[in-house]
């Protein structure tokens, strides 16, 4: 799905917007397990905007804070890329995590995938799970 593919060395903050990564880190800086909170709004505009109102309800009271290091430290895959692992990407349409080009150039690091698109918001494994499923196949197939 269209995941954060991080390069060695790389790390959320590195992708995100610089404004994101600052609000983020003063948040955790505020709190003494230096997390930053999932805000209600953010996950149901932005993240799970396709959730009906009882995936919402269920899935906000199951959110907990991120850690700040999520943002912050660095990924260490020293020998992803010499694997060469056939690799699938599934778009999602209504993603808003990020900018869709940010998500194609993710994509395309992974040495050519094979590119298939689905509906769905950020969280579609929670909110269209068959049409998540119909994609995986699709790009399963030769």
């Amino acid at each position: 799905m269209d995941a954060w593919v991080l390069q060695d060395g790389e790390t959320v903050g590195d992708v995100m917007s610089a404004e994101f990564v600052e609000a983020s880190r003063a948040q955790a800086a505020q709190r003494p397990d230096h997390t930053v909170p999932i805000a209600a709004g953010h996950w149901s505009t932005a993240l799970m905007r396709d959730g009906t109102p009882a995936q919402l309800s269920a899935s906000i009271r199951r959110l907990v804070p991120c850690p700040v290091g999520w943002f912050e430290d660095p990924l260490v895959l020293l020998r992803f890329a010499d694997l060469h692992i056939p690799a699938n990407y599934i778009f999602l349409r209504q993603d808003l995590a990020a900018p869709r080009e940010l998500f194609e150039t993710m994509a395309a690091s992974l040495g050519g995938p094979r590119i298939v698109e689905c509906e769905g918001s950020r969280q579609a494994m929670i909110t269209r799970p068959e049409a998540v499923a119909e994609a995986v196949l699709i790009g399963a197939k030769d």
